[in-house]
């Protein structure tokens, strides 16, 4: 799950660099998206709930991993899907794989689905759901967008130790000084600052344009961590210097490709034998190269670098 990632310009600079694969974990519930659904899924097993309701775009790597484990773990799921003129045009991979596994998509308008965190918004949509799918909707266990909530961050902060685990178990390095991971909802970066060594710090790069509220985010997410389980003490200052974001490298936004993006990622398929996808895990591999090669290098000689690979490989139409 661990492996070395070799390069004569990391070598120059006196670099370590690792690729922690977390998409092979499973190949529809793999990637980040198994350590944020795994507290979600226990708190809802323990409250009774039949039912899992999310909220994602035409090409969520969270609606389809919600909709994987819904199937392998006997919830129903219902998928609220941005963008209502959707509901007209034949489904992509990704909303045809939701489907299959017995999620129900709701389409709704994307000015509407900007209110998704609105309570009596939710109370109008639970209502909707029940009338179009039966009462047994109705009774759902809610999960933000992403899947970024206090419990994301609870199976996100495992991760550092895994790594950490694997690091002296096979190259006899203690820990880390940096993790590095794509970023959409902040729910993963701010699980692995839960979880971090004090010496490592994190990087994250977003993948959507415009990404610099994402800081906010996950502040609030660390603060609602903090309240809920009172393992964990935010410190500001500490979030000021370990906890950092990439926000030039989205490629004009979520889901936007560039041919250099491109050529980048199958340059990684062809010399290394590593499929990335465009939205999250080959803008992150990019932008660590770039940064490197691009003459700015921000790691100190004799670093310990590792960078998550988060999944997301299914074909997209």
């Amino acid at each position: 799950m661990l492996v070395a990632w070799q390069d004569s310009l990391f070598e120059a600079h006196r670099l370590k660099v690792f690729i922690f694969r977390l998409d092979l974990i499973d190949p529809h519930l793999g990637g980040n998206k198994y350590f944020k659904l795994l507290y979600n899924l226990e708190e809802a097993k323990q409250a009774g709930k039949k039912t899992l309701l999310t909220f994602g775009g035409a090409y969520s790597n969270h609606l389809r991993a919600t909709a994987a484990a819904g199937q392998v773990f006997d919830f129903q799921t219902v998928g609220v899907v941005r963008g209502r003129e959707l509901a007209e045009k034949p489904l992509n991979s990704v909303l045809d794989f939701c489907v299959q596994a017995g999620m129900k998509l709701h389409f709704v308008e994307r000015q509407a689905y900007r209110q998704k965190k609105q309570e009596d918004w939710i109370a109008n949509l639970k209502k909707e759901v029940a009338e179009q799918w039966g009462q047994s909707f109705s009774d759902f266990f809610l999960l933000p967008e992403g899947g970024s909530n206090a419990a994301a961050l609870k199976g996100c902060a495992q991760i550092p130790n895994l790594i950490k685990e694997k690091l002296q178990a096979d190259f006899q390095i203690t820990a880390p000084d940096f993790i590095l991971t794509p970023v959409g909802t902040a729910g993963t970066a701010a699980g692995l600052f839960v979880g971090k060594e004090p010496q490592t710090k994190i990087i994250g790069v977003s993948a959507l344009k415009g990404g610099a509220f994402l800081y906010q985010d996950a502040r609030q997410l660390l603060e609602a961590f903090e309240k809920k389980y009172a393992t964990f003490q935010f410190e500001e200052a500490s979030f000021e210097r370990d906890f950092s974001l990439w926000l030039d490298y989205h490629f004009g936004g979520y889901a936007q490709k560039k041919p250099a993006l491109m050529q980048f990622i199958a340059k990684m398929e062809t010399q290394m034998g590593l499929s990335l996808e465009p939205t999250y895990s080959g803008k992150l591999f990019f932008a660590f190269y770039d940064q490197i090669v691009g003459g700015q290098n921000p790691f100190p000689r004799h670093s310990t670098i590792v960078l998550l690979h988060t999944g997301g490989l299914w074909e997209k139409k």
